[in-house]
């Protein structure tokens, strides 16, 4: 999914995401990082959002636009933070400032849409497999890790993320060695003993299957689209 973040805008990045960003010119990026269950002022909570979204509403990545008052907020944010103004303290201050702007600046409608990826079902399952699925091998293993039997495990699974546990466990595997192929200097071989691909052969079936090329071309066509030149 592409999208163009401009000045002024802010967006979510759901904690599962993987985001490849290329900045166009010089820019100061600001990012609040927030649980679930975090309320928006004193009697509305973050997962009441979902009673206000559109009849069969389908995602698709936006952002909002900062009103006059919330630039102010965070260009004085910024001034404090350059000051030195870091305490744990201060920082919730800021994040439970900030919601309460949202609350009073957009619509439920707005808000409900814009926070979509994170809402509704069982919030503590969600939490337990994006803080996990990276240390796991195989949705057996994931089960056993939630102490859970695999088909309650798959049920909660696709309750959850409208996705079978091993259709999003490969997906997100697809991301990160795409992520490792384009954006680092890692070597094939290495790429696949990070992956425990029993060789880079099966890399590169894996790559072939999932993204049309083989690693190589895969590493060659990024640089080409961003611009670097082999020396």
């Amino acid at each position: 999914m592409n999208g163009q973040l401009e000045s002024g805008n802010f967006c979510l990045l759901p904690k599962s995401s993987m985001v490849h960003v290329k900045v166009k010119e010089d820019a100061r990026i600001v990012s609040c990082i927030f649980s679930q269950n975090i309320k928006m002022c004193s009697l509305f909570s973050l997962q009441q959002l979902q009673n206000f979204l559109p009849a069969s509403y389908s995602y698709e990545f936006g952002c909002l636009q900062m009103n006059p008052l919330m630039n102010r907020f965070l260009c004085l944010l910024v001034d404090c933070l350059d000051q030195g103004l870091g305490c744990s303290h201060f920082h919730q201050l800021k994040r439970d400032e900030l919601f309460l702007y949202l609350r009073a600046f957009y619509t439920k409608e707005e808000l409900a849409c814009f926070f979509y990826p994170i809402l509704g079902g069982d919030m503590n399952f969600k939490d337990f497999v994006l803080a996990n699925y990276k240390q796991v091998k195989d949705v057996k293993d994931f089960a056993e890790k939630a102490h859970l039997s695999l088909s309650t495990f798959n049920r909660r699974f696709r309750e959850n993320f409208n996705a079978s546990a091993h259709q999003w466990l490969v997906s997100k595997k697809v991301e990160s060695v795409r992520r490792d192929i384009l954006m680092s200097n890692l070597t094939f071989s290495e790429i696949a003993d990070k992956y425990n691909f029993s060789s880079p052969n099966y890399l590169a079936t894996f790559c072939h299957q999932h993204c049309g090329m083989s690693p190589n071309e895969m590493r060659v066509q990024g640089r080409q689209s961003s611009g670097e030149q082999d020396v």
